[in-house]
């Protein structure tokens, strides 16, 4: 009797290994054949990036740039950001906020900042983020009294 627990034991703790994972057989003529998804249920559907031949998940980025030196209004409709990234142009920047609104005007207020940044008087290094955020009104890249700083936004 111990050694029937024990065997369902050992049974039970190997298969919660394997609770997330699915395993695919692939045949002689390529295709593949899955045998559990990750809830244990079988399916032949691939997911949206699946690029099945190569056995990878392809991603596409397809941005525009928006690069600029004053306000700018990079895009006058809902969209997404994906990043921005500012540097000053010379050993003298003037001290300033650059901001980026989710608005379509160059009036933009501050509720509506996605991202923002002080720049000091001296030589600074880049600075910058990934948002990888959805904006519902547009993109305005917003400088505040400031000068010789130039920012790049990625977006679509």
């Amino acid at each position: 009797m111990k050694i029937n627990l024990l065997a369902l034991l050992a049974l039970l703790l190997s298969m919660s290994v394997f609770a997330g994972t699915s395993v695919d057989v692939k045949d002689a003529d390529g295709t593949i054949t899955p045998i559990a998804g990750a809830e244990g249920q079988v399916t032949n559907t691939l997911t949206s990036c699946e690029d099945e031949p190569n056995s990878v998940c392809r991603v596409e980025t397809q941005m525009s740039p928006c690069v600029d030196l004053a306000d700018k209004i990079c895009k006058a409709s809902k969209g997404f950001v994906h990043s921005i990234s500012c540097w000053g142009t010379d050993e003298a920047a003037t001290a300033g906020r650059v901001r980026l609104v989710d608005d379509a005007t160059v009036t933009g207020t501050a509720a509506n900042e996605i991202w923002g940044a002080e720049f000091a008087a001296t030589l600074q290094p880049p600075v910058g983020a990934i948002l990888d955020q959805i904006v519902t009104r547009g993109l305005h890249l917003d400088f505040t009294t400031t000068a010789d700083v130039k920012c790049t936004v990625s977006y679509r």
